[in-house]
């Protein structure tokens, strides 16, 4: 009978870990910052407007902490600016071990279109 309880218990570990991996395979999340760059570009084009990005962001389910400036753009690690204003958002987040974060800044012309996209993770630890 014990051996019974403990072949169910690590059954339903591995089933476990299997829903759990496959659900960070198949999350858009977990693709590298480049390609989640690209396929906002795909969704979102050189030439948007601010606007409508904004609109956007605000209606879309997971999306949050919408942060807007139109007096600058947004700065890449190296403290260079990118663009005259800027959208940052944070489009939602996984955890393999650690909780990880995903941001997306938009940075759009003094005309409020959009020139360039940026993806940042960060990861939270202890």
């Amino acid at each position: 009978m014990v051996k019974k309880m403990i072949f169910a218990i690590v059954l339903i570990l591995i089933a476990a870990l299997l829903i759990a991996g496959i659900r960070l395979v198949f999350n858009p999340l977990t693709r590298s910052e480049d390609t989640i760059r690209q396929k906002m570009l795909s969704q979102f084009p050189v030439g948007t407007q601010m606007d409508d990005i904004i609109q956007f962001a605000n209606l879309k389910e997971g999306w949050s902490d919408v942060g807007i400036s139109y007096i600058n753009g947004y700065r890449i690690d190296r403290g260079e600016e990118v663009g005259k204003k800027h959208i940052s958002v944070h489009i939602g987040e996984y955890q393999i071990i650690f909780v990880t974060d995903v941001e997306v800044y938009f940075g759009f012309n003094e005309n409020s279109e959009l020139i360039d996209i940026r993806v940042r993770k960060t990861i939270d630890s202890f």
